[in-house]
């Protein structure tokens, strides 16, 4: 059973009807964006076990640089791997 995302498809399209694609594609903005990442991190998740690709999740600090923050997820993202192989 596919994975119900609660998106409207972009692809469809209104033909001649103007107000009617903007109401839809203002719609499907919103549904898009309201994904919390709690959510986006279950659906990869689940494609990932269906296509056998191993993932791996750490949090990230609310505080620092761009830089400090992500030569802090790589070590907290290191440190889990080691501490699943202890």
């Amino acid at each position: 059973m596919p994975y119900n995302l609660g998106v409207i498809n972009p692809i469809r399209v209104i033909i001649g009807y103007k107000e009617g694609q903007k109401k839809y594609t203002k719609q499907y903005r919103i549904n898009v964006h309201h994904w919390s990442y709690g959510r986006l991190i279950e659906f990869i998740s689940q494609k990932a076990d269906r296509g056998g690709i191993a993932i791996e999740t750490a949090r990230q600090s609310l505080d620092g640089t761009y830089q400090e923050k992500a030569k802090y997820l790589a070590i907290a993202a290191y440190q889990a791997r080691l501490d699943l192989v202890i």
